[in-house]
């Protein structure tokens, strides 16, 4: 579904995930974070488990397991004895977002100076050009593909797993506003 990068011994490449049968669960995570993404469930809605068992045809565990993992990456909250809601950030909450990716990524970069091959400079530069050829057609599909990967590939140039992690959870809660600012400019 994504890209992969890769920092390893001085070299940089990309991997194109390999399209394997997902698990139900996984197909029902991606739907639905998909859809809050997409603002199809929007902030504060109550995301019931039979409604959206039965929007998806699916049974409710595949559902419960799902929303669990969107909880753990910050695009729901789970109320005790209320339910799951799509999350609602602040403007407080989008600053810090963006503020702690671009803490990491000049952390990524800083990190690199020493490891910085041609190879991952031409790899960004390429990706850049991509990004602003996407901007300058309107084409907001192929701006965020290539938007998130260059944002990926500098965060790859620290080699630190746990940063590339901490990262990747952190991209998940920034892509709905990435989707609605790029539309509310376009």
């Amino acid at each position: 579904m994504g890209i992969a990068l890769y920092f390893n011994t001085g070299y940089f490449f990309i991997m194109e995930d390999i399209h394997i049968a997902a698990t139900v669960k996984h197909q029902v995570y991606e739907i639905i974070k998909k859809r809050i993404i997409e603002q199809y469930y929007k902030p504060g809605q109550w995301l019931q488990e039979n409604d959206v068992a039965s929007q998806l045809n699916v049974g409710r565990s595949p559902v419960r397991a799902a929303l669990k993992s969107l909880v753990h990456d910050g695009l729901v909250i789970e109320l005790p004895n209320k339910g799951v809601f799509v999350r609602e950030f602040s403007q407080q909450d989008i600053r810090d977002i963006f503020d702690m990716r671009s803490m990491m990524e000049s952390y990524a970069i800083a990190g690199s100076s020493v490891r910085r091959p041609d190879s991952i400079l031409n790899t960004l530069e390429k990706l850049l050009g991509q990004l602003v050829e996407a901007h300058k057609q309107g084409d907001l599909k192929h701006y965020t593909k290539y938007d998130t990967q260059l944002h990926d590939a500098i965060i790859a140039l620290s080699g630190n797993a746990l940063l590339s992690s901490a990262y990747h959870q952190l991209r998940s809660m920034l892509q709905p506003f990435r989707v609605y600012s790029l539309l509310e400019k376009g």
